[in-house]
């Protein structure tokens, strides 16, 4: 498991935190309270995961990016919960992805927050040396689009990224690279 691959977070918009985490054999699960809850299989080598309003749409989403390029959304759905038969605990629910994009390979951190100031969210992706921010569009294809300005390329390796808020609210990241 990546250390990237687990957190703490509200996937299901109730108010409480459930424990979300991913492995490298492409396991998804989510626990609430002290049950197995909600599950995915076969998404491919889960590096990083992340929970929050991604969409803007005032609602909580689950990000997860593999190893092999690919991002997931996922969104909680009660209407469609389907108990597991791929699960080795069948008492969980599986989830679908409503969501999935090729991403560039070798992500291995992700933060889903305001930190272009437009006010709303968007996700900053690390890489080895490299920085990229994306954003939901709202359009016809409902996808999240990369724009060319909003790449950093560092000298250093990034060892890891976190979000400040400044006095006056607005956000800005800050990263550590030795």
């Amino acid at each position: 498991m990546f250390q990237e691959a687990i957190t703490l977070a509200d996937f299901d918009n109730d108010g409480s935190n459930e424990l979300v985490i991913g492995n490298a054999a492409g396991d998804l699960s989510i626990f609430k309270e002290n049950d197995h809850k909600w599950c995915a299989c076969n998404l491919g080598m889960i590096t990083c995961l992340g929970v929050g309003d991604i969409k803007n749409k005032g609602f909580n989403s689950l990000v997860v990016i593999t190893g092999e390029g690919l991002c997931y959304i996922f969104d909680y759905d009660y209407s469609k919960e389907i108990k597991s038969s791929e699960s080795l605990e069948s008492n969980c629910y599986t989830i679908t992805h409503s969501y999935k994009q090729h991403f560039p390979l070798n992500i291995k951190q992700l933060i889903i927050a305001d930190v272009t100031n437009r006010g709303s969210n968007d996700l900053v992706v690390i890489l080895d040396t490299v920085v990229r921010i994306y954003t939901w569009e709202d359009d016809c294809e409902d996808k999240l689009k990369h724009k060319d300005q909003e790449i950093y390329n560092f000298d250093r390796q990034i060892d890891a990224i976190t979000v400040n808020t400044d006095k006056d609210g607005s956000h800005s990241f800050v990263l550590y690279a030795f």
